[in-house]
C-alpha cells in the first residue's frame, strides 16, 4: 500500500480487505480448519524513501488499514495482532538503528525480538 503503485499494491482499504480475503479463502481450501492471526501493517518510520505520499499521510493511511482489517478479522472470528504503538513507543525511546535495517524492517537479532515481544503483549 505504501508504494501507491497499482500494479502491485492495495490502492484502498476495500481493495486491501478483498486481497486478505482471497488469500485467506484459498487457504482454508486447502485446509478448512485452519485459524488466522492477521498483523496490522508495519509502521514506517520518517527516514522511509519508498511512500509516495507525505509522512503524515502515511501514516492516517496505515492506520485506516489497520482499522479495516481489525473490522474483517473481528467479522471472521479471526485474531487482530496491532503491536504498532508499543512499537513506536519503544522506538521513540532507543536508538531504530539497534532494531531495524531500514525504515520498517527488524534486523535478525534485537529488531525480530521486539516486534516478536510486541506482538505477542
Amino acid at each position: 500500500m505504501r508504494y501507491r503503485d497499482k500494479a502491485i499494491c492495495a490502492m484502498d482499504e476495500q481493495s486491501y480487505i478483498n486481497n486478505i480475503n482471497s488469500l485467506t479463502s484459498q487457504i482454508l481450501i486447502k485446509n478448512p480448519q485452519a485459524k488466522f492471526a492477521l498483523v496490522s501493517p508495519w509502521l514506517a518510520l520518517d527516514n522511509d524513501p519508498y511512500t509516495a505520499v507525505p509522512v503524515k499521510e502515511r501514516d492516517i493511511m496505515l492506520e485506516q488499514y489497520g482499522a479495516a482489517l481489525k473490522s474483517y478479522c473481528e467479522r471472521n472470528g479471526y485474531c487482530f495482532i496491532d503491536p504498532n504503538p508499543a512499537i513506536n513507543e519503544f522506538l521513540l525511546k532507543h536508538a531504530p538503528t539497534e532494531y531495524l535495517v531500514d525504515h520498517i524492517h527488524p534486523n535478525a537479532g534485537a529488531g525480530i525480538a521486539l516486534y516478536s515481544e510486541k506482538s505477542l503483549k
